[in-house]
């Protein structure tokens, strides 16, 4: 019999499971690092990408400020026809019944409060559409609907077509100026017109504008609001921001359609350029801004990007504003703050519809 066969010894199975459970844990620290690394920039990306997507709508509503609105409010229309916000915070900034302004900035929840006015601010069916009326020699026309005229097939998207737009409400204008019947009527189902609008014969062209596809109006544009608020705001945000909120103003009832556009946002800060001089939220000279003067809306929003990360850490102080505007506000990330990533994101607008 062969008594010289030798197995391992304790020592060396203990040495070797020591040895297997470190490189484990190596492995297992290594794993945990790249799966928290890939979470973290994953949210990260898709935080970026709801960004663009919420700044696009920001951006095309400051461009189209003043579309459609007029600029002076005929005799009849008043109060008892006329009305805009009935709840807080947009009925802080009402101004009807007089002329609208294309652009207002206030304050709140210590950030601006940005309202825009254009006939298109709420998009709806009938707010991208618009025609022309004319007096043919017999009878008041709208082109595209009411005569045998037409608009260019890249353009009939933007044009009230007779049987589908009959519903829609619009209002006229004549060089910008709205116009309304004896009674203070200034809005109009499509389909009364334009025998409805009891307008004498003569050369003017007027520009029919959609307002609301199947509501009376209460005002003669449609209005949007953007505020910070912590309504409903993610878990993953650092609990002292907001969410960036986007509000349509509702034409039958003046209630607020309040919908989130930006998570976790620190500050919103807007700026305008009128008449060559910078008006800022906290400039009560900026609460009602010239429609024939502005000239550039410049917006700067702080905002957290991707989730809390505690292997990073960053307290510099950030500051909103430029060399034109100055500094609107400081930010300096403290406590738990400094393991959050934070961006700046700076817009210059011009609006495209307003008189320069």
């Amino acid at each position: 019999m062969n008594h010289n066969k030798k197995g391992f010894t304790l020592l060396e199975i203990i040495v070797t499971l020591f040895i297997v459970m470190v490189a484990l844990a190596i492995g297992y620290y290594t794993f945990v690092k790249v799966l928290k690394l890939s979470f973290y920039h994953s949210s990260t990306q898709k935080s970026q990408i709801n960004t663009l997507m919420g700044i696009d709508l920001l951006r095309y509503d400051c461009e189209m400020a003043g579309y459609g609105l007029t600029q002076s409010i005929p005799k009849g229309v008043d109060s008892s026809n006329y009305a805009e916000a009935s709840s807080s915070p947009a009925n802080n900034y009402n101004n009807e019944p007089g002329v609208p302004w294309p652009v207002q900035i206030g304050t709140y929840n210590n950030a601006s409060y940005l309202v825009i006015r254009s006939t298109i601010a709420n998009i709806n069916s009938a707010s991208r559409k618009w025609s022309v009326m004319y007096y043919d020699g017999t009878n008041w026309q709208i082109q595209g609907y009411s005569d045998s005229l037409s608009w260019p097939k890249n353009e009939a998207d933007n044009h009230f077509t007779k049987g589908t737009d009959d519903n829609d409400y619009v209002i006229i204008l004549h060089n910008k100026d709205l116009y309304a019947k004896s009674n203070g009527l200034y809005y109009f189902k499509l389909s009364t017109l334009p025998s409805n609008a009891n307008i004498p014969p003569s050369d003017y062209t007027y520009v029919v504008y959609g307002v609301d596809a199947d509501t009376t109006l209460r005002m003669p544009f449609n209005r949007v609001d953007y505020f910070l608020d912590n309504t409903n705001l993610p878990k993953f945000c650092e609990p002292s921001t907001y969410e960036l909120y986007r509000a349509t103003i509702n034409q039958s009832n003046g209630a607020i359609n309040k919908q989130p556009l930006l998570d976790c946002v620190k500050d919103f800060e807007v700026a305008i350029k009128s008449g060559n001089n910078w008006y800022t939220s906290k400039n009560p000279l900026g609460s009602q801004i010239d429609a024939q003067n502005t000239q550039e809306i410049r917006i700067f929003i702080l905002q957290q990007s991707g989730k809390f990360n505690q292997e990073y850490t960053n307290s510099k102080t950030i500051n909103l504003g430029d060399s034109d505007t100055g500094i609107l506000s400081t930010f300096t990330p403290s406590g738990n703050q400094v393991h959050y990533q934070w961006k700046t994101i700076n817009l210059s607008i011009v609006p495209r519809n307003l008189v320069q």
